[in-house]
Formats: C-alpha cells, sequence, structure tokens
C-alpha cells in the first residue's frame, strides 16, 4: 500500500484515513488481484468458484488453439 500509493505523495495526519479508506475500496472492488488475475478480491470472495480461474483460462486458451488448427493461414493467389 506504502509503495503503490504513497510513495509520490505526502502523507497528512488531517486525510489519512480517506487515505486509507480509497485504498481499501480500491484494492478490493477495482483493482484486479494478481492471484486471481482478471477478478477482484471481492469478487473472488463473493463467488469463491473463481478462484480457479487458472483452469478456466488454460480450457480456453487450449480450446481457442485447437480451433485455430483447424483453419489454414496460407494466403490464396
Amino acid at each position: 500500500m506504502k509503495s503503490y500509493y504513497f510513495r509520490s505523495k505526502e502523507i497528512l495526519s488531517t486525510t489519512i484515513y480517506q487515505e486509507v479508506k480509497f485504498f481499501i475500496d480500491n484494492y478490493n472492488y477495482f483493482r484486479p488481484c494478481y492471484k486471481h488475475r482478471i477478478y477482484t478480491p471481492n469478487e473472488v470472495h463473493a463467488n469463491p468458484e473463481l478462484a480457479n480461474v487458472k483452469l478456466v483460462l488454460e480450457r480456453s486458451n487450449q480450446k481457442r488453439l485447437e480451433e485455430n488448427r483447424k483453419f489454414c493461414c496460407k494466403i490464396s493467389a
């Protein structure tokens, strides 16, 4: 939190509560978490099966590759 939000600005005792509230809301509801890839912590908390996003992404990537192999990329003259 400190390095991401507060490195480039001054931390004031009068605004620290608003800053921390903003950070918590932003982290939980708006920024995807690296662990859950495309989902926010709140989305995964509300829907725990989203935590298995790696399996879903791997399956969708495999399916896309299989579909792409069915078509030829050669330029016809």
